[in-house]
């Protein structure tokens, strides 16, 4: 390793660590999905998800849940549908402890709204 390189990862070890709150996301946490839907094969329901530093994540009986959150609460994410697997997109808006937004599967058959709020 040079000089150059050694003194670069030097100054790098010093930096100090970025503190705890720098790494969380002001929605982290378990959140309370609840679905309605008139078009859909269930009509209603609900599951948990959790956000951990702008992911979305979670797991339902027919897969996971994958998504992102922003700093501004917008928030998308897709799930397997239960039916047949076909993707479904969930966009909406998280606000403190609570959130609300719509859903729809691959093809615009199933389609309805949700509310979330935080555990």
């Amino acid at each position: 390793m040079n000089v150059r390189l050694r003194a670069i990862a030097g100054v790098l070890l010093a930096l100090p660590a970025l503190p705890a709150s720098s790494q969380t996301g002001q929605f982290d946490g378990v959140w309370r999905i609840t679905h309605t839907s008139a078009d859909c094969r269930d009509k209603s329901g609900g599951f948990a998800l959790t956000i951990a530093s702008g992911m979305v994540r979670g797991r339902i009986p027919s897969g996971a849940i994958t998504g992102i959150i922003s700093p501004s609460g917008a928030v998308r994410w897709s799930l397997p549908a239960a039916l047949d697997a076909a993707p479904v997109v969930w966009e909406g808006s998280f606000r403190g402890n609570t959130g609300a937004g719509t859903y729809e599967s691959a093809g615009g058959k199933c389609r309805g709204t949700f509310t979330a709020r935080r555990n």
